[in-house]
């Protein structure tokens, strides 16, 4: 472990009468506490703490604070931001495959992307980190642009890519055309991880942003918080929404789509042709509201697609169109399950009620279709108990339930 020596900045020694940009490269321990007006850089490891009332403002259209890359692995740096600790105009890591970086935001501190990427589409608040962790009541918001708002949180690069939300609210830009992304990563493997907090998709005047997006061989988990769609003119985004292979555990927390002026958007919404296995234990769905049509709670298109529905509230205030599978497979855990005139009843193993209209596709083939699984005698599992079945324990937890099964595949 590199140990650091610690330096301050303060607005008497150093503020708006920079006129070049601020480098830190001695590989130590940087403190920001009031106004900086300018670029900072960050190379050789050097890390930084914004606290208090320390405010990094871009000048022009450069990232805030900025890590770059070189021969000698500049992308190691961990940037600490608490109090009201503000930074206008991003973060940006230019990180690689084998070296951490991370931003901790914690208590009231905010980073706000400002300018845009080619294509008119918003930089992001925060890029390239391989570690971001948001807490207390900390806020994330992409930049405003005419075509797409930018991301709340992207990758940025390749490599490695870890968020955990615990607290505070994650917001894509807002954009003329589509809102920008809460969470984004648009290159490699991420694991998402929700406690806590608000994660949602920027408002578009035509569609709204996608809450979080996870793609190539990820997975998330989620305990609490929320994730919602963003709002739009005319489609309201999802709020969570796939299109390469997925492993997702869900045991509390709220996803909702956003509302649009004529769609509304889904909670979950899987476009793919590799495996997706979402496993459902708890927490709550709604389907966004739309003027001409609502959105779906599941939206499923894609053949290895496997969704395990064992609790939760299924369309908890607005069940929308339903759930959708064109293709994939969703097996329901439960008891006096059934399907009558495409609409799905009954109680879920964790003893809520379910209700919510089903739309299967009218094509029959093996990976297509809704399987029911009944149990007798059933006692309401305790929280424990749907822990073992994250753990692939399930026949612990059920082994004293005698179990019918009905398969029903549409």
């Amino acid at each position: 472990m590199k140990m650091k020596g610690i330096a301050y900045i303060c607005l008497g020694m150093i503020s708006t009468q920079l006129n070049a940009t601020v480098i830190f490269d001695d590989g130590g321990t940087h403190t920001i506490n009031s106004l900086i007006y300018d670029n900072v850089i960050l190379e050789n490891y050097s890390d930084l703490n914004i606290v208090g009332g320390g405010l990094v403002i871009t000048p022009g259209s450069d990232p805030a604070v900025y890590v770059p890359t070189s021969s000698t692995g500049n992308s190691g740096s961990t940037i600490n931001m608490n109090g009201n600790a503000t930074v206008i105009g991003g973060i940006r890591m230019r990180s690689t495959d084998n070296i951490a970086s991370s931003v901790v935001t914690r208590e009231d501190s905010i980073v706000v992307g400002q300018g845009v990427y080619s294509n008119g589409v918003g930089r992001a608040a925060i890029s390239g980190a391989h570690h971001v962790e948001i807490n207390d009541n900390s806020r994330i918001v992409g930049a405003t642009s005419e075509t797409r708002g930018g991301a709340a949180i992207e990758n940025g690069d390749s490599g490695h890519y870890h968020v955990t939300v615990n607290g505070g609210e994650i917001v894509g830009g807002q954009g003329e055309h589509a809102g920008g992304y809460g969470i984004d990563p648009s290159y490699d493997p991420v694991h998402l991880e929700i406690t806590g907090g608000v994660v949602r998709g920027g408002y578009g005047e035509v569609n709204g942003g996608i809450g979080a997006i996870n793609v190539n061989h990820g997975d998330a988990v989620m305990t609490g918080g929320a994730i919602y769609g963003g709002d739009g003119g005319v489609n309201g985004g999802d709020a969570f929404y796939s299109n390469d292979d997925l492993y997702m555990d869900i045991y509390g927390g709220y996803l909702q789509g956003g509302t649009g002026g004529s769609n509304g958007g889904s909670a979950i919404s899987i476009i793919q042709a590799e495996p997706a296995n979402i496993r459902i234990f708890g927490g709550h769905f709604d389907a966004g509201l739309g003027g001409l049509d609502d959105g779906w709670v599941f939206d499923l298109r894609g053949s290895g697609i496997h969704i395990s529905l064992y609790g939760g509230q299924i369309g908890y205030s607005t069940n929308g169109s339903g759930i959708s599978i064109d293709s994939g497979i969703v097996d329901v855990y439960g008891w006096d399950l059934k399907l009558e005139d495409d609409l799905l009843t009954g109680y879920l193993l964790d003893g809520n009620w379910i209700e919510t209209p089903i739309t299967v596709a009218s094509r029959t083939q093996p990976d297509r279709g809704l399987r029911l699984f009944n149990h007798e005698n059933v006692n309401v599992p305790e929280p424990s108990v749907l822990l073992l079945m994250a753990t692939g324990l399930v026949g612990v937890g059920f082994s004293r339930l005698k179990k019918t099964q009905f398969n029903i595949t549409i």
